[in-house]
């Protein structure tokens, strides 16, 4: 038994790949009616056995996980050497969706002074995948405060932070974290205070 096609392919997650298709032969010809039993680590792979039928090929379709990684499918048939053989495939997140707001809302701090806690937020898919290198722009809407920077890129983990200098006026002070595409929850308001 051998791979025919559909290895190594990517998409996004919750997608469904190319069929992967597999060929099982005796001395170079095809065999027919051979059970291929099929799984997969991630994601569904239906049916879970076919039958070998003209040119010795078995093929199944391999919906892609909800999780963004890398996944295997196996093939295996007890009457076949070279059993099982293995598929690989990468599921990619989908489209920003949503913008969570992390760590950093409700500090205060005396004026002129850099609150404790950088501000964070996360860019995530519709699956709850994060999104790295997507821009954040953050925005200080009341009062006064400097922050560094005023503009950062989702890491591996989907998040972007900024650090607040509070100003010299005590009060109210508001920042917005705002992302380079429209996303539910944008933009995401921290409010902080600065003491006298």
């Amino acid at each position: 038994m051998a791979i025919a096609s559909g290895d190594l392919q990517s998409d996004q997650v919750g997608s469904r790949l190319a069929p992967l298709r597999v060929i099982v032969t005796q001395a170079g010809a095809p065999v027919e009616g051979i059970t291929v039993t099929w799984s997969a680590t991630g994601g569904t792979v239906a049916p879970a056995s076919t039958v070998t039928a003209n040119g010795g090929f078995a093929s199944v379709n391999w919906d892609l996980p909800q999780m963004a990684g890398t996944f295997l499918a196996r093939a295996s048939a007890t009457e076949a050497s070279n059993s099982p053989v293995t598929f690989t495939a990468t599921a990619m997140p989908g489209p920003p969706a949503t913008l969570i707001k992390g760590e950093g809302d409700g500090q205060s701090g005396p004026v002129n002074t850099i609150l404790p806690t950088e501000l964070e937020v996360k860019v995530v898919d519709a699956f709850g995948n994060p999104l790295e290198g997507l821009a954040v722009n953050w925005f200080v809407t009341t009062g006064t405060a400097t922050l560094t920077p005023d503009q950062d890129q989702t890491d591996a983990s989907g998040q972007a932070t900024t650090e607040v200098q509070l100003g010299a006026t005590p009060g109210v002070v508001t920042v917005t974290a705002t992302p380079g595409v429209v996303v539910q929850g944008a933009p995401a308001t921290f409010n902080l205070t600065a003491t006298p």
